[in-house]
């Protein structure tokens, strides 16, 4: 008989490529409350949610990671449940970690069916997100819905779920219309609103078009939000008074549609002495240089022998070693190389993902 953690306890829902597929969480991928309970009578009543962030271990590259993001909870009428502590937002998830987040709960009976997650001026790309509740009922949200909605993502290789599913990271950054990385593009979210119900496959009866799962109920992205929850300006401590939020509409004007023109995304300078190879063949080099939306470290897939040069969004050929008879990418000395030239990469870190 399996063990209870190789056991899948919930099936969530995500779209990949063109598709509505499935990966089943496992029990391991959820936040356990006794572990955390530090007011027991208080707490008991409580949810937490475990937010993950790509995307690799303590190696992988340090913008990814960034402060604990803010929650906000309302039921399926639309009204305010509870939040997390926004004190806490000090506190950073690790690249390639996770962090279980108490979100209060104001009242009997309040199912917190949509969650805010509110992001910083340090962006994270998020690759997955697990709800438990107080009744020990469970939610799961994959970050690959940021690429299959038009947002910013990257690859990640934590491991989600009973089928060796490496979810994409969806990037979440307060500050992406300031930083200078995303003056033309606007497809870097602040915050997104996600009708958890809406991702978890209880029954045969779901959804199957893609476009679904992209907006309201189910989803909102937001370009910026009113909260007053930046760790930097100390203006908010604790748990936020329910009249200082409010639930989001598609007609709101801070709402972000799916994006369709194509632009180039700049990407931050912090990326270019990163690397980043994979061995693993859903980790195409090709689909991220050609996809808009991409964006983080340069990346090689051996699958492919391919290179994908993420400052120019052009995909190169590795080199075989033999003669030249075309550009390719030099992995042995981290060189694009054509017949006239060879440009170096002067990378400092390379992270394998095998």
């Amino acid at each position: 008989m399996a063990s209870s953690v190789g056991k899948a306890v919930l099936t969530v829902l995500g779209v990949f490529g063109s598709m509505v597929g499935f990966t089943g969480f496992l029990p391991n991928e959820f936040p356990n409350k006794e572990t955390h309970m530090v007011d027991g009578q208080q707490q008991a009543r409580d949810s937490m949610v475990r937010v993950a962030v790509a995307l690799n271990g303590g190696e992988g590259p340090t913008e990814a990671d960034g402060p604990l993001p803010a929650l906000v909870a309302f039921d399926e009428d639309k009204k305010y449940v509870g939040a997390s502590d926004w004190g806490r937002e000090f506190a950073e998830i690790e690249s390639g970690g996770y962090a279980d987040i108490w979100v209060s709960r104001k009242g009997p009976g309040r199912q917190p069916t949509y969650l805010q997650v509110l992001a910083h001026d340090d962006g994270i790309c998020i690759a997955y997100i697990s709800h438990l509740w107080r009744d020990g009922t469970r939610r799961g949200w994959l970050g690959d819905m940021g690429q299959a909605c038009g947002k910013r993502w990257y690859y990640s290789n934590i491991v989600v779920g009973d089928d060796d599913h490496r979810p994409s990271c969806t990037w979440l950054n307060r500050d992406a219309s300031t930083d200078g990385s995303d003056t033309f593009e606007h497809n870097e979210a602040a915050a997104m609103q996600i009708h958890m119900e809406d991702f978890t496959k209880t029954t045969e009866d779901y959804n199957t078009d893609p476009n679904f799962y992209c907006q309201e109920p189910a989803m909102l992205f937001r370009r910026k939000y009113s909260y007053k929850c930046n760790h930097e300006n100390y203006e908010l401590d604790g748990i936020p008074n329910p009249r200082d939020v409010h639930f989001w509409h598609a007609k709101d004007e801070d709402n972000m549609l799916r994006k369709q023109r194509r632009q180039l995304t700049q990407r931050s300078s912090n990326f270019d002495d990163r690397l980043i190879t994979s061995v693993h063949e859903q980790h195409s080099a090709r689909e991220l240089c050609e996809n808009d939306h991409s964006y983080g470290p340069d990346f090689v897939s051996f699958s492919e022998d391919a290179f994908c040069d993420m400052r120019t969004k052009q995909t190169w050929p590795l080199c075989n070693g033999g003669h030249i008879e075309d550009e390719c990418y030099d992995l042995t000395t981290h060189s694009l190389i054509t017949r006239s030239e060879h440009v170096k990469r002067n990378y400092v870190r390379v992270e394998d993902w095998d």
